[in-house]
């Protein structure tokens, strides 16, 4: 055997696993695998590994269209919906920064924190419109403003990007590269945005398959913002050819009625949600039989 190859050898894969993966490159490798299986259920819409491609596809050229460059960020201000991850995924490809703001934040948060993460373009929802009008007023240095949905005052992100045709998904962000700003609560003075680096994000995916033991095909029911913690869970779900099941927030009824009639294995809740379920007169007699894993923070 030739001695120096091995050497060489080691030493690339050496540098490989000290810079990390892509969390684009897990996106792309998903979709590729089951593109068949249904990714997501968002408000009775069942939305296939293969649609989800070609939605994020079509995301990254209409931010192209706009000018977006590698580095250039882009926040959302919205409840759940399938539209929020494809953008964040399309975000994560391209190298730009994505930002989501927590729905239920202030005014004055919101505002110090689109000034301080300077996005290129702030994708909103009707439902938060009232809100989103207020920070345009606001926020001049945003150059573009849209929305899910339709919204007045604001342009149909939705209707620019499915009159494009859909960019291959080539991760184009390098692993050291800021994909992501996480705003702290700001309890103890103004929010502070966190830099999650490519492949700290990716790193951040492949410990939560492997600690909360996500199985292949595991449904995963989320009543929680996905704009925070619950969105952590998205791709580990992905990866693993699952489905993520949205809800546009949190009921004890419903969520029991949710978690039966698609027989979830997951769900991410937090605290307060966890004991107003287990008050509900229905908890008692409800169908768990199918959960197998509740992480909650």
């Amino acid at each position: 055997m030739n001695g120096p190859a091995p050497t060489r050898t080691c030493s690339a894969l050496a540098r490989q696993a000290h810079q990390g993966g892509c969390i684009g490159e897990m996106i792309r490798t998903a979709i590729g695998r089951f593109p068949q299986r249904v990714a997501f259920i968002d408000a009775g819409r069942e939305i296939d590994y293969a649609a989800l491609g070609r939605l994020i596809g079509q995301t990254m050229a209409a931010l192209r269209r706009l000018g977006l460059q590698r580095g250039d960020g882009v926040m959302q201000l919205s409840g759940n919906r399938v539209e929020v991850f494809v953008v964040m995924a399309a975000a994560y490809l391209m190298g730009l920064r994505s930002v989501t703001l927590h729905a239920l934040g202030g005014h004055d948060d919101h505002a110090y924190i689109v000034g301080d993460a300077e996005p290129s373009v702030f994708i909103t929802e009707a439902a938060h419109g009232k809100q989103a009008q207020a920070l345009r007023a606001a926020c001049l240095g945003v150059a573009h403003w849209f929305s899910h949905d339709a919204c007045a005052g604001f342009a149909d992100f939705r209707a620019l990007a499915a009159a494009l045709e859909p960019e291959p998904l080539v991760p184009e962000a390098q692993p050291n590269d800021i994909i992501r700003l996480a705003y702290t609560g700001g309890t103890t003075g103004k929010p502070k945005g966190v830099m999650l680096a490519n492949r700290s994000v990716w790193m951040q995916a492949v410990l939560l398959m492997a600690a909360r033991g996500m199985r292949a095909g595991m449904r995963v029911l989320c009543a929680t913002p996905i704009s925070y913690g619950a969105g952590a869970m998205i791709v580990p779900t992905l990866a693993s050819g699952g489905c993520f099941i949205l809800q546009r927030g949190f009921d004890p009824g419903q969520f029991i009625d949710a978690l039966q009639a698609q027989r979830a294995n997951a769900a991410f809740l937090v605290p307060t949600m966890i004991y107003k379920l287990l008050d509900h007169p229905r908890c008692a007699s409800a169908d768990f039989s199918s959960l197998e894993l509740l992480s909650y923070v």
